[in-house]
């Protein structure tokens, strides 16, 4: 059967030796998820002064939303101790995959995008 005393009291340990690096965690969390509030809302701000037609400001919030999250988890995993240049490796070599692969898709959505917004 399982020794709850010894489970209990590794665990106590863990979070006395790494408090500091906890707490760091949760600053770093909740001052990106503020920090990448406000900058959604500028770049939306910036977007809606600069007469884009709706569907392109959507499609530009929702790739700043994605990138800026991605920073963010990318950040915290590095204060984890998880090397992050795998990650970042693999999803390099994705993006490029799927970028070779709609190539032409892509074209079209970005002229797509040219041609909504200059209107």
């Amino acid at each position: 059967f399982m020794d709850w005393k010894g489970i209990w009291q590794t665990i106590v340990d863990f979070f006395k030796t790494n408090v500091w690096g906890i707490v760091l965690f949760f600053i770093v969390l909740f001052a990106g998820i503020t920090i990448i509030k406000v900058t959604i809302n500028l770049t939306n701000r910036l977007l809606n002064r600069a007469k884009m037609e709706k569907i392109a400001q959507q499609f530009i919030m929702g790739a700043v939303k994605v990138a800026l999250y991605l920073i963010l988890v990318l950040i915290l995993l590095s204060m984890m101790g998880i090397e992050i240049t795998g990650i970042i490796t693999a999803l390099s070599a994705l993006i490029l995959a799927v970028g070779m692969a709609l190539q032409n898709n892509i074209a079209n959505l970005a002229n797509g995008i040219v041609v909504v917004s200059s209107k």
